[in-house]
């Protein structure tokens, strides 16, 4: 095995070329690995040896100079983008753009170290979020995990030998703290929304008296209602990507898509907001059909999920109950619920969780 370092001089300063002769091919060939190496003599000297030591062992692949940028955006993005939903692709490229790009994408795919994925936890826990801040745990566990999925295909694909994340635990979350309200709390964020943001209040009462997700609310059609049988059909979802670009999207599971009983409460509720709804497109001269979103915007368009998390959020701090989220309204109707005594399962299966062990866990009591 022959290796050889050339000192050369560009309009960047002095780096150091790196040569290793690696054999032949099996069409007879000569393998020249090349390498271009900033900073000290040393640095390169320790990049040949590297080479050298994985061509002896055979885990040396050529990734022709790919960097991980290039890879990530142009070759792994567009293939991931056929398998996932487009809410799922947009939050896998923001990732891929806000954590790992800025530190990681310079480097060729076949020069990452699990050293390096080390240090990109290490960077991000400590000042990976905006202006600088720490990112949670949490965040930290999903970027690896694109990274590590990303890395995976690359050696599917014959770009490197081996994953470098396999290596390497990422940050264990810590498990999150499930923020209920008492009942006296609901009834004052849902009098303050009715007064201040009238707008909002439907949609909020049935995050609190359903426990449905955010984009289960805003992706409801009158279709999915039935008032008189007192039920309401989950049966899709829908999402705002950052473009501005809204999307329908079925039940995250088939334990999502699901049928879930509503009280005398709020069948009065709901019959009013559609009575409201009628008059309000009656003075436009269009009738309100099956096919209507239930919540719209005054464009007629449906309503956007961060204007109801802003609304949610206001309301929150005006009742003394800064830092609860618009989740934290599906905590407290699961939580209320088994307060109350309601088996287990039929919370789960309401929820629409994946388990009931998965519902236990989270709301231990």
């Amino acid at each position: 095995m022959k290796g050889s370092i050339v000192e050369v001089k560009g309009s960047r300063g002095k780096a150091w070329r790196v040569y290793v002769s690696a054999g032949r091919d099996g069409a007879g060939k000569r393998i020249r690995i090349t390498r271009q190496i900033k900073g000290r003599k040393s640095d390169a000297q320790r990049q040949l040896r590297q080479i050298i030591d994985r061509v002896e062992k055979k885990t040396y692949v050529n990734s022709t100079g790919t960097r991980l940028r290039e890879f990530l955006l142009d070759r792994w993005l567009p293939v991931a983008r056929s398998r996932v939903r487009e809410t799922t692709f947009y939050a896998m490229r923001n990732y891929c753009e806000q954590y790992v790009i800025p530190h990681l994408g310079g480097k060729r795919l076949g020069d990452i170290e699990p050293t390096d994925i080390q240090a990109l936890h290490a960077d991000l826990l400590d000042h990976g979020g905006k202006n600088g801040n720490p990112l949670t745990r949490h965040t930290v566990l999903k970027a690896h995990t694109i990274l590590k999925d990303a890395l995976g295909s690359a050696v599917d694909w014959e770009l490197i030998a081996r994953n470098p994340a396999d290596r390497i635990k990422p940050p264990r979350p810590q498990k999150r703290q499930v923020r209920c309200l008492e009942p006296h709390e609901v009834t004052g964020m849902l009098d303050d929304v009715r007064e201040r943001s009238p707008w909002a209040y439907v949609p909020l009462f049935l995050a609190f008296y359903t426990g449905l997700r955010r984009s289960e609310i805003l992706g409801l059609n009158w279709e999915d209602l039935d008032l008189v049988a007192a039920t309401l059909s989950v049966r899709r979802g829908y999402h705002k990507i950052d473009d501005g670009t809204g999307y329908l999207t079925p039940p995250k599971s088939a334990r999502s898509s699901r049928l879930i009983p509503l009280t005398s409460n709020t069948i009065q509720i709901l019959t009013g907001h559609r009575e409201n709804l009628a008059r309000t497109l009656a003075s436009l001269e269009r009738p309100l059909t099956k096919e209507d979103p239930v919540f719209l915007r005054p464009d007629l368009a449906r309503l956007l999920p961060d204007s109801l998390t802003a609304a949610f959020r206001k309301s929150a701090i005006r009742c003394g109950l800064a830092g609860v989220r618009l989740q934290d309204a599906r905590h407290t109707h699961a939580s209320l619920l088994l307060r109350a005594g309601v088996h287990a399962k039929v919370v789960s299966e309401r929820l629409g969780h994946a388990s009931v062990a998965f519902t236990l866990d989270v709301y231990s009591m």
